[in-house]
């Protein structure tokens, strides 16, 4: 069985993330997992120090003082999308879990 856990920012995402993780991997030690999280991002720490692999992906968020940087932030948001939906395609995982706000 294949999974892609997602999620990011804040120990909010995160930590349960890890607890779904290591609950899943305890269950199931042959399966595969890919962790997905942004570039930079905090949770790359938590997410190497499984051992598993880490895909980055460039997002940041959509700032509602300036409409440069809105805009900047919205592309970036579709460029990651693109990439989530190649990477779904290319990995077939049999679940993804993640937060959606």
């Amino acid at each position: 069985m294949k999974f892609i856990i997602c999620g990011g920012g804040t120990a909010g995402h995160v930590s349960p993330a890890i607890a779904i993780y290591e609950a899943l991997k305890e269950e199931r030690p042959e399966a595969e997992f890919l962790f997905v999280g942004r570039c930079g991002g905090a949770e790359n720490r938590a997410y190497e120090a499984t051992g598993e692999r880490l895909i980055t992906l460039s997002v940041s968020g959509i700032s509602r003082k300036s409409l440069k940087k809105a805009a900047k932030g919205a592309i970036s948001a579709i460029k990651s999308i693109r990439i989530a939906q190649s990477l779904i395609k290319a990995e077939k995982p049999d679940i993804i879990i993640g937060r959606v706000i």
